[in-house]
């Protein structure tokens, strides 16, 4: 038999997870109903953290209490200290200086951002920047650019096993990310939100070719454009390769992926 304590401890968790199940189940219709996107992303946070604080009261063992805390603390935990945690976790002379330049970068202003997030919220909407053929995301004019952005970073981390440090600014220039991919060299991170014609990506890499150049002056270290395009097609990608061969004068150190990211869920 439970003592009084620990049964108006478990009862306690029994409650919290009931009403963030119920939470949830409300935040997944509303979102089936409603046609438009609808982000649901910060009040399922919450449910979850409800979630799994109310099965820690319920198992009630000071082992589960702990991992508990440790979820909890890592959903709520800024990036920054996560990125600096990685950092020492790798331990080294190169983890050393991806520690030191990842202190020195700078975050772009909530206005440059905003102007960034209403140049891409133009280029999903403008039907006259769309490669036709190439996209293979379905709903994703439904989707804020942000969420197609990290989505599409996240895909690239998971790729390259490392870690991304988002919406910076090198100089003048405001890049959505700088990730490392060796202990000498760190990718300049740009995610376009669908395959552009060759033009407007080639207006790009000129951009982030500036950006790249004044990089390496700042941080000594190397660097390459790592170009993200969300919902190209392998041929998409060996066309627009093959064009900024021809098009580019001297030799750019530059990636181009083709980024897959899933948005069933996103518009129904």
């Amino acid at each position: 038999m439970f003592n009084l304590g620990t049964s108006d401890v478990i009862g306690a968790g029994i409650v919290g997870v009931t009403l963030s199940l119920v939470m949830m189940l409300i935040l997944f219709i509303s979102k089936i109903i409603k046609k438009e996107y609808l982000d649901i992303g910060e009040p399922l946070r919450i449910s979850s953290i409800v979630l799994v604080v109310s099965l820690a009261l319920i198992a009630h063992t000071e082992l589960i209490y702990f991992i508990s805390i440790i979820i909890i603390a890592t959903s709520i935990t800024k990036l920054e200290f996560l990125l600096n945690l990685v950092a020492i976790l790798r331990g080294g002379e190169g983890a050393s200086k991806y520690f030191d330049t990842l202190q020195k970068i700078p975050y772009a202003s909530s206005q440059e951002i905003q102007e960034k997030e209403i140049r891409k919220r133009e280029e999903l909407q403008d039907e006259s920047k769309i490669d036709r053929g190439s996209i293979q995301i379905k709903h994703v004019e439904k989707i804020p650019p942000y969420v197609i952005e990290e989505l599409a970073i996240r895909e690239l981390e998971r790729k390259y096993n490392s870690i991304a440090k988002r919406e910076v600014k090198i100089g003048k220039y405001v890049v959505d990310a700088i990730m490392p991919l060796d202990d000498k060299t760190d990718a300049i991170v740009e995610i376009k939100i669908k395959p552009l014609p060759p033009e407007f990506i080639l207006k790009t890499i000129k951009h982030l070719e500036a950006a790249r150049k004044l990089y390496e002056r700042i941080y000594k270290r190397n660097s390459v454009i790592l170009l993200g395009i969300v919902g190209a097609t392998p041929e998409y990608i060996r066309n627009l390769k093959q064009i900024i061969d021809q098009k580019t004068t001297s030799k750019i150190p530059l990636k181009i992926e083709a980024v897959s990211i899933n948005t069933e869920l996103s518009g129904q």
